[in-house]
């Protein structure tokens, strides 16, 4: 990968930092991982604070390259996983992308990918919306509960990124306010029965049209997901 990189020449900070920032560039296209401006230029910002003065002046030396390659290749790899991660806490609902649950859900997605991408220099990263939603597809889940903005609790069943309970065990979808409770049966992303024959909910009910459509605070549609890896 040394054809990467630029010679080095003039000032070694400006160099090292222009060198950083076509690397990361060439890089981050090879590794599907692309970056806006911003994002470019902040990542070779946050590169050069992790070394020393050393470690600088070491990329002007036949191990520039190398050093070089490794740095990008690592801050990469940490891009791609925290944008699996961000994708996953908007489908969980969550506000932190630490929370555990946004953790362990992509444990299990980079751990299906470690086998291909260990054996690789530079690793090829799949759409990273793709992955989630192949993550989530056909699987049961639930409860998880959400928070809208305007107080409202969510509590809902799913079946991959669809609402999905079977209606003998209970709604799929339940929204409380204060005194106001709607519930709702789905299976499989629709809805199980007419409004009419549902329970009546205390307080007005909005009218719904798919579940996909309904998420709570941050949750995403399939759409929005695949918007999210692009």
């Amino acid at each position: 990968m040394d054809d990467f990189f630029p010679a080095m020449g003039g000032s070694i900070d400006e160099t090292a930092r222009a060198s950083l920032t076509e690397a990361l560039a060439n890089m981050a296209v090879l590794k599907n991982v692309p970056l806006s401006p911003a994002e470019l230029d902040e990542a070779a910002r946050v590169l050069l604070s992790q070394m020393d003065s050393l470690q600088i002046h070491q990329f002007a030396g036949s191990e520039g390259p190398a050093a070089r390659s490794r740095a990008v290749n690592a801050l990469l790899d940490v891009t791609a996983v925290a944008r699996l991660m961000g994708i996953v806490r908007d489908i969980e609902g969550k506000d932190d992308i630490n929370d555990p649950v946004v953790t362990a859900v992509t444990q299990e997605i980079v751990a299906r990918l470690d086998a291909g991408l260990a054996s690789k220099e530079c690793a090829h990263w799949p759409n990273p919306g793709v992955l989630v939603m192949t993550h989530y597809a056909g699987k049961p889940r639930g409860p998880t509960v959400g928070v809208r903005e305007d107080g409202t609790v969510c509590t809902r069943w799913w079946l991959g990124l669809d609402f999905d309970r079977d209606p003998q065990e209970g709604p799929a979808n339940i929204e409380e306010k204060g005194a106001l409770r709607v519930e709702e049966y789905w299976v499989k992303g629709q809805l199980h029965r007419p409004p009419a024959d549902m329970p009546i909910p205390i307080g007005p009910a909005t009218p719904r049209k798919s579940s996909t459509e309904q998420r709570c605070k941050r949750g995403a549609s399939e759409a929005e997901v695949a918007a999210l890896g692009r």
